[in-house]
């Protein structure tokens, strides 16, 4: 269900996860992930949805099994909805990849999307 590419990126990094198929996608859970400094709380489950096809096909959004908020206690903007998965709440993050790279993009470009993102978060409220 999951590439061994995919599943040696995540050992390299030191990740724990689940994967589970759920209709053409598979949901990557990625327990006790660290977040950045400035967010809080300081680690949730990440769950990523990658679609049939990945990583020729390109993911969009992730979620997150708590609401996340700035230590100032903001909510990054496009946070707003919760939705569920595999029977669990899930913040949604919508934020999109408009330059994904069939081919050449992977789980690992994926994670520094991700990890992008939430920085940037951390930069708004401290501007």
């Amino acid at each position: 269900m999951l590439r061994a590419a995919d599943r040696t990126a995540l050992e390299r990094l030191g990740l724990s996860y689940e994967a589970e198929p759920d209709g053409g996608f598979i949901n990557l859970t990625i327990t006790n992930y660290l977040l950045p400094d400035g967010l809080t709380p300081r680690t949730t489950s990440l769950l990523l949805r990658l679609p049939g096809g990945f990583p020729d096909a390109s993911p969009d959004m992730f979620w997150t099994a708590d609401v996340i908020r700035t230590t100032s206690g903001k909510r990054p903007a496009a946070t707003e909805v919760i939705e569920t998965y595999a029977g669990q709440s899930w913040q949604r993050w919508s934020r999109h990849i408009n330059s994904w790279r069939p081919g050449l993009d992977d789980l690992d470009t994926l994670l520094r999307f991700v990890t992008h993102c939430l920085l940037r978060e951390v930069e708004a409220a401290a501007a």
